[in-house]
């Protein structure tokens, strides 16, 4: 951890080798599409992860973690680790909800051009020695995607001021069930990524 690097680069540890998979019906899918990803982790989950890649993780300084996270994720699913942007971060007791914009979808919303969200949710599973780690992605559930459009609408996001929660609608992810991160998904399909560029990809509005 080097903070004089700045949040978004204070954690220095390389992306570890990753393997992503989805269930069999949405593995045809494409990932560049995808307008939003919310990483959703506990806390145990985190600290899991962090200790890893060597990294101590520090629960009153999140917001490098979520930076990484966000690499961690994109570099899995684009092949390419730049290529989401952190908008916000919603803690529900014990996890967070870590919101990423796809850059090709920030870019072209900053060019005045609409597009439908199209968002899905990413698991990080617990890292098993020797292993690469693993992430599981799906749609996201209809709230999800609901609290991404109130953020969208947001005058302001991470990449003009300080990462800010939304905090509309927290009661409501209360009821969320909270514990499907911590099981082994089933009936998967991997799909890996090696694309480093998916401008090209995503539809014109």
């Amino acid at each position: 951890m080097d903070r004089s690097l700045g949040d978004s680069n204070a954690v220095t540890a390389p992306i570890p080798e990753l393997n992503v998979t989805t269930e069999d019906q949405h593995k045809d899918m494409s990932p560049a599409n995808f307008t939003h990803v919310i990483v959703q982790v506990s806390d145990y989950r985190q600290k899991a992860i962090m200790q890893s890649v060597g990294v101590e993780y520090l629960s009153n300084f999140p917001t490098p973690f979520w930076y990484y996270y966000g690499k961690i994720v994109a570099k899995g699913i684009y092949g390419n680790e730049k290529q989401l942007r952190l908008l916000n971060c919603t803690r529900v007791r014990t996890r967070e909800f870590i919101s990423f914009t796809n850059a090709t979808f920030a870019d072209r919303k900053a060019a005045g051009k609409v597009m439908p969200l199209n968002v899905v949710e990413v698991d990080i599973l617990k890292p098993r020695p020797g292993e690469p780690l693993q992430l599981f992605w799906k749609p996201a559930r209809g709230i999800i995607t609901q609290r991404v459009k109130h953020c969208e609408s947001l005058p302001f996001n991470c990449a003009s001021r300080e990462p800010h929660s939304c905090n509309a609608g927290v009661e409501n992810l209360e009821h969320l069930d909270l514990s499907a991160s911590d099981h082994e998904p089933k009936e998967t399909t991997s799909t890996n990524q090696g694309q480093e560029n998916t401008d090209d990809k995503m539809p014109a509005p």
